[in-house]
């Protein structure tokens, strides 16, 4: 065992040298924070020849956990997050020579080797604060020197191994743990609910098929089977469950019934039609979703995050879907008077918009509008502001104007061989709009050249509503609005015949229920790109519990400054060439410096070649438009951190990424909660990409180098490999040994239908 002092900043990189050395897998983390910022960190494997590159620079460090290493054996963290836990750890967990932490938390992190699947899990008392976590596969924790996002250094406390334990008994010592810190075991689960949901599922299943034709021999009785078998899979039924479906089926409806072989023969069909054709529809069950990951708040300006928290811990909604409604606020407040380019050419003459579009996704009664009333609360004032100013503006229109009616009935004026300019009414100044049809938008954008946020309490309507009141496709003036392009209006009656607007800056935040963005999840709008353009969050439902905590003020009082501060903001105007009067507001352009400028580089070909590698078109969509809007998220974090700024800095740059990523990652959980079909990184997803390879090159195996080519998520074909292994263990396929044609030996994976976990 070594007992060691914290080594300086400077020997950081020797320090995470030694770790490598004995064995562990460490990633490089930007500098004071946590969080990693590479693409796919969770398949990295940095050995000796490569450890230089990757840690050249001065950067934190994070091992990762939950791999195997050469005896069998997975490292786990034991994360300590409540100050009594971390007292009482020594009375309840095994000892072990590996624990470090910072100087306002020693020993606060504890690790041990085990063996079996080791699982994230947090142990959270009444306040719905952390106690201890078991941090686990797919996670990784920042090592010593390494410095934390407070400033303070990263130390050892005892830097020995890992101890080696039984998984049963280091679980059984952390919930005791937590327990004598308030944690409170959930109930036993009753199993009656989950069979009495599938029964559920099956008889819906029953009911739907007693409304089709039956199957009659000679007069397409064959097809009608066929499409039975297939709703049983539609329906989201087991391969039992729809064994079931399908001999009442043949009892019930077919004439004659067919013999055992032959249902068996077209089950298989069904369920290979199905999920090759991604056909899983509105009537699947549940069960395919991946679980919500929360977005790294602390990649957020600080006013954002800080009330985030604030109010995630004051409601109990999750704090990412308060940041991202607030960053959308953030950048209606900015509108037109900035916007950023990462080159020259990037985003049109006018630069990219600071206008987020924000859906919240959450069923009836989950507090959406509270949370989108909360986030545009901050826009209130000015808006205010705005209307009574106009109100003050038309009380002296109104009196010129009834001047000028007297003078045009009075012959005074013309005897004198003058004429009254006939006043025009002052712009409605406005900053926040109501669910409303798109003229009233032109209009309003007309008297409000900066932009305004559309705030949809109820984004089903808001869509329903599209094409309903023009002949025209309200959908497409949406969609140039989303790039801040130009639009134009024209009439056959009013004083304004022709609304032009120059550049359509709109921001908006809104929300609707799963069951009714599932409804509008349409071949139509996920073709024109519509929801692409959406950030849809849909954060987990958790039951109300009553919360003593309140929402500081003065986190309130420093969100309203900064959106306060971002209004004042000015921009230069658009002056028109033949009348020379004012008709719009032209932003001033942020270019990224020299340091984000290679931050960004190295994102946007991360990006687009995992991009080029989608093969589900209507995913690609989204992939497409989070590069933009990473460029959104940089402009609006780089102005909340200076309003004075004249370029994009790396540190904003940074934060957006992460932003970005996680966005990326939640655009695939919502679409696959809303279509039935696996995420895109999903065990499914690569089982499915692996067997349409295969068919396509008519080969029965692949090997980790053909892999990592149709996946171009795993850098190395050690990682593709990892992965090959991972699909077998869960019972995709069998990895094995084999010959190459030229004789050399390698490794394959052959697929078959899942069947079960390989080590149950």
């Amino acid at each position: 065992m070594i007992q060691t002092n914290h080594a300086s900043v400077n020997d950081n990189f020797q320090e995470f040298r030694t770790l490598n050395q004995r064995g562990h897998w460490l990633i490089p983390i930007a500098r004071g924070t946590k969080a990693p910022q590479i693409k796919g960190w969770q398949h990295l494997r940095i050995g000796p020849e490569d450890f230089d590159r990757y840690f050249s620079e001065p950067c934190n460090a994070g091992v990762l956990l939950g791999l195997a290493d050469a005896e069998g054996y997975v490292l786990v963290d034991i994360d300590l997050d409540l100050p009594q836990a971390v007292e009482l750890a020594d009375q309840h967990l095994p000892p072990t020579q590996f624990r470090f932490g910072r100087e306002s938390k020693p020993n606060s992190h504890r690790f041990y080797r085990v063996r079996g699947d080791v699982k994230g899990k947090p142990y959270k008392g009444a306040d719905g604060n952390t106690i201890v976590e078991i941090r686990g596969a797919g996670q990784q924790t920042v090592v010593p020197g390494s410095k934390h996002p407070t400033g303070e250094c990263v130390r050892w406390d005892e830097n020995g191994a890992a101890a080696i334990v039984e998984l049963a008994d280091l679980t059984a010592s952390v919930a005791k743990l937590a327990a004598a810190c308030g944690w409170q075991p959930p109930p036993m689960a009753d199993a009656q609910p989950k069979a009495a949901a599938a029964a559920d599922w099956v008889s819906r299943c029953k009911r739907y098929l007693e409304k089709t034709p039956d199957s009659i021999s000679g007069q397409g009785g064959h097809d009608a089977v066929l499409r039975a078998c297939c709703e049983a899979f539609r329906f989201g039924l087991s391969d039992a469950e729809a064994r079931d479906i399908a001999t009442w089926y043949n009892a019930n409806k077919c004439n004659p019934p067919w013999n055992e072989r032959e249902i068996e023969h077209k089950l298989a069909d069904a369920k290979q039609k199905v999920s090759g054709a991604a056909e899983f529809g509105i009537r699947q069950r549940q069960g395919v979703t991946p679980d919500w990951v929360p977005s790294p708040i602390d990649c957020f300006p600080r006013e954002i995050a800080e009330l985030a928290k604030a109010y995630a811990e004051d409601t109990g909604i999750d704090s990412t879907a308060v940041a991202i409604a607030l960053t959308a606020v953030a950048g209606s407040a900015i509108g037109n008077s900035r916007s950023g380019k990462p080159k020259e050419r990037y985003g049109g003459s006018g630069g990219v918009p600071p206008s987020i579009w924000f859906m919240l996704v959450m069923p009836s009664g989950a507090m959406k509008t509270p949370l989108l009333d909360f986030a545009a609360s901050f826009l209130k004032p000015k808006d205010k502001e705005l209307r009574d100013k106009h109100k003050r503006e038309m009380l002296d229109y109104e009196a010129r104007h009834d001047a000028y009616i007297a003078a045009q009935k009075s012959r005074k004026a013309s005897e004198a061989g003058e004429k009254m300019q006939k006043p025009k009414p002052p712009p409605a100044g406005q900053l926040i709009m109501a669910n409303t049809t798109f003229e009233a938008m032109a209009e309003v954008l007309n008297d409000n050249p900066r932009g305004v946020l559309m705030h949809v309490d109820e984004g089903a309507g808001w869509i329903s509503d599209f094409d309903r009141y023009t002949n025209r496709s309200s959908v497409s003036s949406w969609l140039e609005m989303f790039n801040a392009n130009h639009i134009t209006i024209n009439r056959k009656t009013g004083e304004n015949k022709r609304v032009y607007i120059e550049r359509a800056v709109v921001g908006l935040i809104g929300g609707i229920q799963p069951g009714a963005l599932k409804r509008h999840f349409t071949p139509e709008f996920l073709e024109n790109g519509f929801l692409a353009r959406l950030i849809l969050v849909m954060p987990p439902v958790k039951a109300k519990v009553w919360s003593d905590s309140t929402i500081p003020p003065e986190a309130m009082c420093r969100m309203q400054e900064l959106i306060d501060g971002l209004w004042a903001l000015e921009g230069g105007p658009i002056i028109d060439r033949t009348t020379g009067e004012e008709t719009g507001t032209s932003p001033r352009v942020l270019q990224f410096d020299d340091a984000a400028k290679k931050k960004w580089v190295a994102f946007a070909n991360a990006h687009n070649a995992e991009l080029h590698n989608l093969t589900d078109d209507e995913l690609r969509a989204a992939y497409a438009k989070i590069e933009n809007y990473a460029v959104r998220f940089a402009l609006i974090f780089e102005l909340c951190r200076n309003r004075d700024a004249a370029t994009i800095g790396a540190e904003s740059v940074g934060n957006a990424i992460q932003l970005a990523n996680w966005c990326t990652g939640e655009a695939c959980r919502v679409y696959a909660a809303m279509r039935g079909k696996p995420a895109a990184d999903s065990f499914e997803a690569d089982a499915d990409r692996i067997r349409r390879w295969l068919a396509r090159e008519g080969k029965p195996s692949i090997t980790p180098r053909d892999f990592s080519r149709i996946a171009r998520r795993f850098k190395t074909c050690e990682e593709a490999e990892l992965r090959l292994r991972n699909l077998a263990k869960e019972g995709y396929g069998v990895f094995s040994e084999a010959m190459t044609e030229k004789g050399r030996p390698t490794t394959c994976f052959t697929p078959h239908e899942k069947r079960g976990s390989a080590t149950k």
